[in-house]
């Protein structure tokens, strides 16, 4: 389906829905980019709107940024008003390179959720868990 985007129909311990339309109102997708020492690591937002302000980039731009991310890892927060608490602040982290990986198509058009799970990606609730690989959600579908 178009425009159905992460993290659609996935849950940290079961099928949860209506949590999939990145492009709601007051949605942030960020990279994380960390310098020469991780203490000085910070989130580059690549997608805002509503609350969060309003960046709107372009395939090509999100995926260069995206394309950098250390680790692999994708932040999504969005606030109450928009997503469910399990929801509001939660993390991707991609195991394969993403040179080849349009992560634009993914995220923000047509998700799937089934397509590598536990395997290429996991998705988690915090921060620290992605970075341990601990912790991931049990359920993803596309």
């Amino acid at each position: 389906d178009a425009f159905v985007g992460f993290p659609r129909n996935c849950g940290p311990s079961g099928n949860v829905g209506s949590n999939w339309n990145p492009h709601k109102p007051n949605v942030r997708f960020s990279v994380w980019q960390p310098t020469i020492y991780e203490a000085d690591a910070e989130w580059e937002v690549i997608y805002a709107t509503g609350d969060y302000g309003t960046k709107l980039t372009d395939k090509s731009t999100f995926n260069a940024f995206a394309r950098e991310s250390a680790m692999g890892i994708f932040r999504r927060e969005c606030t109450p008003n928009s997503c469910k608490a399990d929801f509001r602040d939660i993390y991707l982290r991609r195991y394969e390179p993403l040179t080849n990986y349009d992560p634009y198509e993914d995220l923000m058009v047509k998700w799937r959720g089934d397509a590598g799970f536990h395997e290429k990606f996991d998705i988690f609730s915090s921060f620290e868990d992605a970075i341990s690989g601990s912790n991931p959600w049990m359920t993803c579908n596309g």
